[in-house]
């Protein structure tokens, strides 16, 4: 978008894990939908994964989809590229935090004199909230991308300035009312706000980000009014909230896939899943999958496993790495020869492709924000099996609120039954309630499209913040 002869050109700031750059990638094309030049940096270490995937269209351009160029960039993090960073995330926070920033504006300023890219406008997500202070020194505005509810944002928000009481969290029978949210237990909140929380790097980044709010000059969030109208508008008065999203593939928006390609994936999808789907009755697919992060013990692997063999219902499985490698890992041979004409298991798949098919009738989630967001977006009731951070929040949200599905409900060992695990099955499948939370998910489905469509709350949203974008850059230069 050109103003007065001017490249309006927005600088997108992302961790650099596949939850956090995917959003900020459907965000990039958005914008650039918008007549916005984008450029997109992250770290080194997700250089290789990025050249790996389909979103390049040359290792030498570095631009993604023709229709929608975006400029990559990449910093160090200041640890060498083998270092395991999963591993040592502590550590690895650390070293991102002291030389994250240097190492960013140094790339700024680098861009700015050689590639005569001047940015009208940073936009960081959370796990990286020093780039605010980095854009503070450049003299230019910043934006965050919450790429987790409103409702989660709140609640961060509130515990960690101070605005709301937090009862004794050490509490199991404790209970948190805040406004615009409902009644939440101690299984309803975020992890890392517990004294349980065993990280000690992400409550600490979380205490930077909201201690310095206001070196932000907007808040975008990944998710839609209609969804959490009463959270968004209890934060209107204290920090606007702007929905923008869902920010999810268009093919779960029911357009036409032609931009698969901007995606990262940790792994490659197994595309052979697809076939199989095309194979199943309409409706009457479980898919299972946990996301890119988190790993389940064995037992309760093993219990998941027997659940989904006495529910008698087709499932399709992502198992990753190396819970499942060369049809060994945590899966009993034993369970997968009994149910090889039941169920499939794959290392991965291309998940907005699952979910937008016919044949799939419930979907077993963790609860990551971007899961919950393609299961909305689809239609797609859920088994909602949370484990940590956002989860238990977000599973709260599904079951309680957007009344789209059901909760496990764990054994005193922390661990959820194999019976369990078919109750929630049968309940979400069959059940006397099924028929109602398959239409609500379908109602929610209508609203996340109405939203993103020409003139919708989110689209309207997004339009405002680039002629914000457009007047500020405008008044900076007079």
């Amino acid at each position: 978008m050109k103003e007065e002869g001017r490249v309006v050109h927005v600088l997108l700031v992302a961790f650099a894990a596949q939850g956090h750059m995917n959003p900020m990638l459907e965000l990039a094309k958005l914008l650039t939908s918008k007549g916005v030049e984008i450029t997109f940096a992250t770290t080194e270490a997700a250089r290789e994964r990025i050249l790996k995937s389909n979103i390049t269209t040359t290792p030498t351009t570095l631009t993604s989809h023709p229709k929608h160029p975006i400029h990559f960039e990449f910093f160090s993090d200041g640890l060498p590229l083998d270092f395991d960073r999963k591993a040592n995330l502590d550590h690895f926070f650390h070293h991102l935090h002291h030389e994250g920033p240097g190492n960013l504006s140094s790339l700024i300023s680098t861009l700015t004199t050689t590639q005569n890219r001047t940015f009208s406008c940073i936009i960081n997500n959370p796990f990286v909230p020093w780039v605010a202070n980095v854009a503070h020194e450049h003299k230019i505005p910043c934006a965050m991308l919450w790429i987790q509810p409103c409702t989660l944002f709140s609640i961060y928000y509130r515990f960690y300035r101070g605005l709301n009481q937090f009862p004794a969290l050490e509490d199991p029978n404790t209970t948190v009312l805040l406004p615009g949210l409902p009644l939440l237990t101690i299984h309803d909140l975020p992890s890392f706000i517990l004294p349980s929380n065993p990280s000690t790097s992400i409550p600490k980044l979380l205490f930077e980000l909201f201690e310095n709010m206001e070196k932000l000059t907007w808040v975008l969030g990944n998710s839609y009014y209609e969804l959490e109208k009463d959270a968004v508008d209890s934060m209107k008065e204290i920090q606007p909230f702007i929905p923008v999203g869902p920010l999810v593939p268009s093919l779960v928006l029911g357009k036409e896939d032609d931009e698969k390609d901007s995606r990262i994936e940790m792994w490659k999808p197994e595309d052979s899943c697809i076939e199989w789907l095309d194979k199943q009755p309409p409706s009457s697919v479980i898919y299972i999958s946990f996301g890119s992060i988190l790993v389940l013990s064995s037992k309760q692997m093993e219990n998941i496993a027997i659940g989904l063999k006495e529910s008698k219902r087709p499932f399709l499985w992502v198992v990753k790495p190396p819970d499942f490698e060369d049809g060994e890992g945590k899966l009993s041979s034993e369970f997968l020869k009994e149910t090889e004409g039941q169920g499939l298991v794959v290392q991965w798949c291309p998940q907005a492709r699952v979910m937008a098919h016919d044949s799939v009738a419930c979907f077993m989630t963790h609860c990551g924000w971007n899961s919950v967001l393609e299961s909305l977006c689809c239609g797609v009731p859920v088994v909602a099996f949370p484990q940590w951070t956002d989860q238990p929040t977000n599973a709260k949200l599904l079951a309680d609120l957007l009344e789209v599905g059901v909760r496990v409900r764990k054994g005193g060992d922390g661990v959820v039954s194999a019976e369990e695990v078919e109750r929630c099955i049968e309940e979400v499948s069959r059940g006397p309630m099924a028929a109602e939370m398959k239409k609500r998910a379908a109602e929610w489905k209508e609203a996340a499209r109405a939203a993103v469509a020409d003139g919708g709350s989110s689209d309207q949203n997004l339009q405002a913040f680039v002629e914000d974008v457009i007047g500020r850059a405008r008044k900076g230069e007079e």
